[in-house]
């Protein structure tokens, strides 16, 4: 076991690279890296892979929560290591292993003037994928900007507002901003019919782009006038793809703020990613990896069921056993798999079908939801959606569409069939 630990604690320290530098004209303050190239790039470029233009565009396909960004260790354990980055010039390593005889790496090269992301980071990123996941399914794509009040934070965490906190918010947003991830054969691409295409080529990724803050004057009747703040960033193309084709986990903000403690809010968010079977089976060094507990000489299994517990007493987890070299967790509910359209491949639509696929796309001018149209044009009766295509039309004349047409017929093709007890699933 204390070997297993050591081997553990090795991943978390700097990392040996060929060359590396720093910018020396003030633009960024950033660790950068000589190779791989793209750090200065405003947005990373998708992989083309011998595509012509006549071909699909593809997506980027990786789930952000598998990428273990933050450091939760302590301020003091946090400062060292940060110090220890900087000194190297080396980007830190999280991943660094050979499958199928390919290499397969993921590091991170933190602010040099913010430092590492910590548990606070998490929290404002958290937020920030909140209010990404509010707007796309009000627009029905992922914007590539996004306006944020700094006091929609606080309510958001369920914390209260008091002294610096404003300040911490955007100084967790430059951090983020400035933070570089590098990978190597580590986020993929894919057709937007989901078939694997390649390896994404862009060696680093952005989490956000900071563009700028704002204040705002607000007079409301009987008070005096009031300074309000909001922020405006910028949403990679990477992370735009990654949400529009589903890749990224969903969570429950309410009960990710409800856990106290940056670890027990981690585990939370790993633990959503495989909650699809009553009892699953982790490698101990698996926790222990994601939860950077490196501070582990003494008294770990007592550490880490301080991490488990709360969510047994939230009633997330029924239970958990703890073994030499794995953890079961025991869910009290589990999530219904997700639908993968990639099943047209053995039930081809009908010529019906793709005739009432190519009229939704005709009038919803939506190609990017190919999938989802041939999946509704399998379950949905023909007449529910012409039905919905006209409510849609007469929404558009009324009303004015605000998002997109698809996202309104989308509404209007869940209410009926709600109506007519037609599943979805």
């Amino acid at each position: 076991m204390q070997q297993e630990i050591n081997n553990i604690l090795s991943k978390f320290k700097e990392p040996p690279t060929k060359s590396t530098g720093r910018t020396g004209d003030g633009s960024s303050n950033s660790l950068t890296v000589n190779k791989p190239l793209g750090l200065d790039k405003p947005q990373p470029t998708e992989i083309k892979n011998n595509q012509t233009p006549t071909q699909s565009k593809t997506l980027v396909s990786v789930n952000i929560e598998k990428m273990p960004l933050y450091f939760l260790g302590s301020s003091k354990e946090c400062q060292r290591l940060h110090k220890s980055i900087i000194e190297s010039g080396k980007p830190l390593i999280l991943f660094d292993t050979i499958q199928n005889g390919k290499g397969y790496k993921l590091s991170v090269s933190p602010s040099a003037v913010y430092g590492l992301l910590t548990g606070f980071d998490q929290d404002i990123f958290a937020v920030i994928q909140c209010k990404l996941y509010e707007e796309t399914k009000k627009a029905g794509v992922c914007p590539d900007e996004l306006t944020l009040w700094l006091s929609e934070f606080p309510k958001i965490m369920k914390i209260q507002k008091t002294g610096k906190l404003y300040e911490h918010i955007r100084e967790s947003i430059r951090r983020l901003s400035e933070t570089t991830i590098y990978h190597e054969n580590f986020v993929k691409a894919r057709t937007e019919r989901q078939e694997d295409l390649a390896f994404f080529q862009d060696t680093s990724l952005k989490l956000i782009y900071y563009k700028t803050i704002r204040h705002e004057s607000v007079m409301k009747e009987n008070s005096p006038l009031v300074q309000r703040q909001y922020l405006e960033i910028g949403i990679p193309k990477w992370l735009q793809n990654d949400i529009n084709s589903n890749y990224t986990t969903a969570f429950d903000p309410d009960l990710y703020f409800t856990l106290s403690g940056d670890r027990p809010r981690r585990l939370y968010r790993f633990l959503e990613l495989i909650r699809y079977e009553k009892v699953r089976k982790v490698p101990y060094r698996k926790i222990l990896t994601e939860l950077t507990m490196t501070n582990i000489a003494t008294n770990i299994n007592r550490n880490i069921k301080r991490i488990i517990d709360p969510l047994v007493d939230i009633g997330y987890l029924e239970s958990y056993q703890i073994n030499d070299d794995h953890i079961n967790f025991f869910f009290k509910d589990i999530k219904s798999s997700f639908i993968s359209f990639q099943s047209s491949k053995q039930e081809p639509l009908s010529l019906q079908q793709q005739d009432t696929v190519q009229t939704m796309l005709d009038f919803l001018k939506d190609d990017k939801s190919r999938s989802w149209y041939s999946h509704l044009a399998k379950i949905v009766p023909e007449d529910v959606i012409h039905l919905c295509l006209s409510l849609t039309k007469e929404t558009e004349e009324i009303d004015g569409i605000n998002t997109s047409k698809g996202a309104v017929f989308t509404d209007h093709i869940k209410r009926e069939c709600t109506r007519r007890e037609i599943s979805l699933a």
